[in-house]
């Protein structure tokens, strides 16, 4: 995973995990890289080595919440909701815009390289985004394999997945903080942000959706909305 420690959070994550870049460029090929990264971060021959790539997208206000979750239980974040969402809308909470990150991939979206996902497709129809990818990454899987693996990463058993629920990590959090950390998978639910953001909030939301509509990954993330 290619990420981003802010501050000096690096202290409580450095025991479980190593040196990012490294990791990937030791990598045996072909080689799967997860990344939050905006576009302009990435090496330079996505452009030309055309690499498959598969970008995940979520309805812009349910992202915040996430986040603001994300950064509460794992960076030790410790203010209000509104604080942060107020931070998030006008791009300066770490690592910047959303719309810009979306508007700078947007660029790519349509080369043949590059499969969009959506969170909200996935919990509409999972079967058939299991099959979708596994067509775009020239897999040819069986009807029971794609069972098998819908069972797999059904969001219930990823909770409970220590490969991927960050449990070691969390606990040493905890250890650094001599309290609990919550479930680093909290809820996998479309339209929570409801619970969080007000009616006057959810109003700039909107105007940034429009404002930024040209893009399509800001329509297509939005599209639930």
């Amino acid at each position: 995973m290619l990420s981003f420690f802010p501050g000096d959070d690096k202290n409580a994550f450095s025991e479980d995990i190593e040196n990012s870049i490294e990791w990937a460029r030791n990598q045996s090929r072909p080689r799967f890289i997860k990344t939050h990264l905006g576009m302009d971060f990435l090496p330079s021959q996505i452009h030309t080595v055309k690499p498959k790539i598969i970008f995940s997208i979520r309805n812009t206000k349910d992202v915040a919440v996430s986040f603001y979750h994300h950064m509460c239980n794992l960076h030790r974040m410790n203010t209000s909701f509104q604080n942060y969402v107020d931070t998030f809308l006008d791009g300066t909470f770490p690592p910047g815009s959303y719309w810009e990150y979306l508007a700078h991939y947007s660029k790519i979206v349509e080369d043949p390289n590059v499969f969009i996902l959506s969170f909200e497709e996935m919990k509409k129809d999972f079967r058939g985004v299991v099959k979708n990818t596994a067509k775009f990454l020239e897999k040819e899987i069986s009807e029971e394999q794609i069972d098998e693996l819908v069972d797999f990463l059904s969001f219930e058993n990823m909770k409970d997945n220590k490969a991927v629920n960050l449990a070691p990590v969390l606990e040493n959090i905890s250890k650094i903080r001599n309290d609990h950390s919550t479930s680093f998978l909290r809820r996998g639910k479309v339209g929570d942000w409801v619970n969080y953001i007000n009616a006057e909030t959810s109003e700039r939301f909107d105007e940034l959706n429009e404002k930024y509509s040209k893009y399509e990954l800001v329509r297509r993330a939005n599209s639930s909305l």
